[in-house]
């Protein structure tokens, strides 16, 4: 998942400047994993296979839970229908009490490691599991206030600067329930900046217009007050955006992005196809993972960097 990160997220033009100090901040991930990162991960790796054998435990049981659904409710009709679902129910019961050894992996990789990895080469701390509300995505006015359902994992803060990854789904009068959940859906990093500002309104890139048009959305279910839009460059303008931050976000024109500015504070929403920070406890944890955690950081600094 974090692979598909390279052809997707990377959105930043960086200056010579900023290539520059990103190349010395790699140097120091090499350090950084053999004299600290490492050593934790070992740490905390008897964890990590708790975990895995509870993750294989899970996908057993739910295999074999559908063979048993199928096996009773074929040759005991009704009855075995009801059966079934009961041992169901009372195995996803034991599984969900027993899940404590995933959550402590993940918990202890992000604040440990991940968390680490953030602090060092950008400043980013590990806040929360908990992730962003519903009402701060209502908040920044790029969506339409019709979310259906929400999710939201693990921010990571600086000074004025909050990020997490968000899923989030919309009704449209058109699709059917079942579609919803399919294709009115955006997911990628949420990022919030503390900063005053002229401009009260909302910018769309056209290639996160298209990105949404190419899922059957009903534009104007899904970016609030789409109808009264003005074309500026690369950009859907909703509202009022002064010329000097256009000035700051028309570099990103290109890029699957919509930025807003209201209430002294600026809203990136970044669309990328699964989340490049959640803690898989299947994969193992190397050099070059590490690396892909810092470039992630360290693209997110670049663009925070021109609006800071």
């Amino acid at each position: 998942m974090l692979k598909k990160l390279f052809g997707i997220f990377f959105f930043i033009t960086l200056s010579f400047a900023q290539t520059s100090g990103a190349s010395s901040d790699k140097v120091s991930i090499e350090s950084l994993y053999n004299k600290e990162l490492l050593k934790r991960y070992k740490e905390i790796s008897p964890l990590k296979d708790l975990a895995k054998k509870e993750k294989k435990t899970y996908m057993i049981s739910a295999l074999l839970a559908l063979v048993v659904f199928i096996l009773f409710t074929k040759y005991f009709k009704l009855l075995g229908f009801f059966v079934s679902l009961l041992m169901i129910a009372s195995g996803a019961y034991v599984l969900y009490n027993s899940s404590k050894n995933i959550v402590d992996y993940q918990t202890h990789f992000k604040r440990d490691i991940i968390s680490k990895i953030s602090k060092e080469c950008c400043g980013f701390e590990f806040l929360s599991s908990r992730g962003f509300s519903k009402e701060t995505l209502r908040q920044s006015k790029i969506f339409a206030p019709d979310i259906d359902q929400f999710n939201s994992i693990d921010i990571y803060k600086s000074d004025r600067v909050k990020f997490g990854f968000i899923v989030a789904t919309f009704k449209t009068k058109e699709s059917a329930s079942v579609e919803r959940f399919n294709k009115n859906r955006f997911e990628g990093f949420l990022i919030v900046i503390d900063g005053k500002s002229s401009s009260d309104g909302v910018a769309v890139s056209n290639t996160l217009k298209s990105k949404v048009a190419n899922m059957d959305i009903v534009f104007n279910s899904f970016f609030s007050d789409a109808k009264r839009s003005e074309q500026r460059g690369e950009w859907s303008i909703y509202g009022d955006i002064s010329q000097e931050d256009f000035d700051k976000i028309d570099s990103f024109g290109n890029k699957d992005i919509a930025i807003s500015f209201f209430n002294d504070k600026i809203y990136i929403a970044i669309y990328h196809q699964g989340n490049p920070l959640e803690v898989d406890v299947m994969d193992d944890f190397s050099l070059k993972r590490a690396k892909e955690y810092q470039d992630i950081f360290l693209e997110i600094k670049s663009l925070v960097k021109s609006f800071i």
